[in-house]
């Protein structure tokens, strides 16, 4: 049990309902229809190329985390780094495998994803920029699972989903990292995560009734993590608040999938599902 759990914080899983949203938000705005087996696949080997960034993550950081971060699976021995470097690595194989030959998602979008996870992974900590990284591997997973339905001619929804999200994640970042070092906190990554909500409204106003709502819950994860970023006095705050804004990811795919009301709900289901597991497994 105390390796199982260990591979589960190493692989952040409570952030994959995210994952899963982002999977499904690109295939259905790319014009895809509902196909299990291929979508399965698509879903399984976009997780997996998940997993595997999160783990090298902790494979890259081990020399840090023995110093700053003693809680993580290598500094307490309960995984060797080369253990967690093999099992990160195999994720990464076998998640570019699925997506390929699985559910037919274009090379080079995946190899493009591959190498943003690993040089993420590797420059994170050395170099401020890499937020691009970590917002590139957002953006390059939508567009590897919207190229499993066009590879050349994506509809604009598509490009749009992945600017947003690309946007999203440089604003959480952003806005995160002020926090924890007492800056001022600047308004262009405030911006950064309202990106969403402009765009959602924007592309489903023709169905007002239905986006409406949808915008309204997104608002309300946004003023609840910036509650939670205000507030000095709890020294938790500023990961509830990244864990809150990780989660609002599959409410952001809800608000640009308005138009597809069945997978908006399926999208908000992720939402919900990544706060329960946050509760056992931390998303940072």
């Amino acid at each position: 049990m105390k390796i199982l759990r260990a591979v589960l914080l190493l692989g952040r899983v409570s952030n994959l309902p995210t994952v899963w949203s982002n999977t499904l938000t690109a295939w259905f705005l790319a014009g895809g229809d509902w196909r299990p087996s291929t979508l399965a696949s698509l879903t399984v080997g976009t997780s997996l190329l998940y997993l595997g960034g999160t783990t090298l993550n902790d494979f890259f950081d081990a020399a840090f985390d023995r110093q700053y971060r003693k809680e993580r699976p290598i500094p307490q021995d309960i995984l060797s780094r080369q253990a967690v470097g093999c099992l990160g690595f195999g994720y990464l194989a076998s998640g570019s495998a699925v997506a390929v030959w699985g559910a037919a998602a274009w090379w080079p979008w995946i190899l493009g994803l591959n190498a943003a996870i690993l040089l993420y992974d590797w420059l994170h900590k050395r170099w401020l920029g890499s937020v691009l990284l970590m917002a590139a591997c957002r953006a390059l997973l939508i567009l590897a699972a919207a190229s499993c339905i066009t590879q050349h001619a994506y509809p604009w929804q598509v490009w749009l989903h992945a600017i947003v999200i690309f946007g999203y994640i440089m604003g959480l970042t952003f806005t995160a990292r002020g926090e924890s070092r007492s800056e001022p906190m600047r308004s262009w990554p405030l911006a950064l995560l309202f990106l969403p909500l402009g765009a959602g409204i924007w592309i489903g106003w023709d169905i007002w009734w239905y986006t409406i709502p949808l915008a309204l819950l997104f608002l309300g994860v946004l003023v609840m993590s910036l509650r939670y970023l205000m507030n000095r006095d709890d020294p938790s705050r500023i990961g509830r608040a990244v864990s809150l804004m990780l989660a609002g990811i599959a409410s952001a795919d809800a608000l640009l999938l308005a138009s597809h009301q069945a997978m908006a709900a399926v999208a908000l289901i992720c939402h919900a599902v990544a706060r329960l597991l946050q509760r056992v497994i931390p998303a940072t």
